[in-house]
């Protein structure tokens, strides 16, 4: 048997382990990067839209899949400010809503990375409009991990990371510097999404903690006998 005080050290140290346990598990912390390679450095998946048709509310590359609540376009307009128009490339034909990303088999993200462009400043008062909004939304189980927005030019590499994972995430744009909020009218362009997958989660803390706490109290017991 362990003594009163032998008693009284394991589950302190229990309760350290569970503690530890519960502030070291999954804490999401999504952010928005920017750059080539600041998200993706080895891509698992990436989608360069070579295939994609026009009229699509869904589309799929590489296990990846990309809805939009309204058609889907392929070009062939300049919306990443490159002074050419551009084929092969997705773009969410105006709607009120956004584009959202998400892996075909339910797979979850660590990182996200894409060109960004915004349709709108192709066309007529936008033309001029170099800078636009990219607003993006990670989300895990239908619940988001992280938000935001940046106000950057046209023909950017953004990127969302979570070292916790994400299975969805929401993009979308909008021309200049406003104060628009999601739902607002948007027409984002993506093109180039490259993708890395959360892997086998390693030990947590807490159970490497617990299994130090057992081993100790079997040498607390051994010394009490």
């Amino acid at each position: 048997m362990l003594s009163k005080i032998s008693k009284q050290y394991v589950y302190v140290l229990l309760s350290v382990a569970l503690s530890a346990g519960w502030s070291a598990s999954s804490v999401h912390a999504a952010s928005l990067t920017t750059g080539a390679g600041s998200a993706v450095t080895s891509p698992d998946a990436m989608a360069t839209f070579t295939g994609i048709q026009s009229s699509l509310f869904v589309y799929e590359e590489d296990g990846l899949r990309f809805t939009t609540p309204t058609v889907t376009n392929n070009g062939a307009f300049d919306a990443f400010n490159f002074a050419i128009a551009s084929n092969n490339l997705h773009y969410a034909g105006g709607n009120n809503g956004f584009t959202e990303i998400t892996a075909v088999n339910g797979d979850v993200f660590t990182a996200v990375e894409l060109l960004f462009g915004d349709g709108n400043t192709s066309f007529g008062c936008c033309r001029n409009i170099i800078d636009t909004v990219f607003a993006w939304n990670a989300e895990r189980d239908g619940m988001s991990v992280g938000s935001g927005f940046i106000n950057t030019p046209v023909g950017s590499i953004v990127g969302v990371v979570d070292a916790a994972g994400f299975d969805t995430l929401q993009v979308a744009a909008w021309p200049g510097i406003n104060s628009a909020t999601a739902g607002s009218f948007q027409a984002i362009a993506i093109d180039d999404v490259s993708v890395e997958f959360l892997t086998a989660v390693p030990v947590p803390p807490a159970a490497l903690l617990f299994g130090s706490v057992m081993a100790g109290a079997g040498l607390l017991r051994r010394r009490v006998r």
